[in-house]
């Protein structure tokens, strides 16, 4: 007998998000020398903060142009100037991200908002109906409902109710 695995079906949301995903993955694949922050270069990274761009752009700009500076092998003008050339392409870039998180912080801040409240409309409205027609499938979703809305204190070994899973996201047989 053949086992059957159920596996949940995927919204068109979760499909546009693992899309999103994938293009960020491949976002970062194209990012030249991306590094994740590692334990390594957090001191250095946090120490260097301070030092004025000013500061750094005079420095640069002496190395380049001194012969002096040039002969000391511990500076590497070709990789200074590749440095700065690389913040000053990428500084645009990233400001474009900040812009981007923004916005998609505050889309779901507003998709969440206009969800709470229609949440609010589906719970007054279902206790106008309870008033009407006394019981029914409905009072004990608008139990949980206002037992949500004012959460007792849990006990330390109590489990949280899940929450329900909303239509559109059953399961299928594979």
């Amino acid at each position: 007998m053949r086992r059957c695995r159920r596996r949940r079906l995927r919204t068109h949301f979760e499909l546009v998000a693992a899309a999103l995903n994938k293009a960020l993955d491949d976002f970062v694949a194209a990012v030249p020398e991306f590094e994740h922050p590692h334990e390594s270069m957090m001191e250095l990274v946090r120490k260097k903060r301070g030092v004025p761009r000013e500061f750094v752009s005079h420095a640069v700009v002496s190395l380049l142009v001194s012969s002096d500076l040039q002969s000391i092998r511990q500076l590497d003008a070709g990789a200074a100037r590749n440095d700065v050339q690389y913040l000053m392409a990428l500084r645009s870039v990233l400001m474009h991200l900040q812009q981007v998180e923004t916005g998609l912080k505050f889309t779901m801040d507003a998709k969440e908002a206009r969800l709470k409240a229609t949440a609010q409309r589906i719970y007054a409205m279902g206790k106008a109906l309870l008033r009407d027609r006394h019981g029914g499938e409905l009072a004990v979703y608008v139990d949980k409902m206002k037992r949500a809305l004012r959460p007792r204190r849990k006990s330390r070994n109590e489990e949280p109710e899940p929450a329900p899973v909303p239509p559109g996201t059953d399961v299928e047989e594979e």
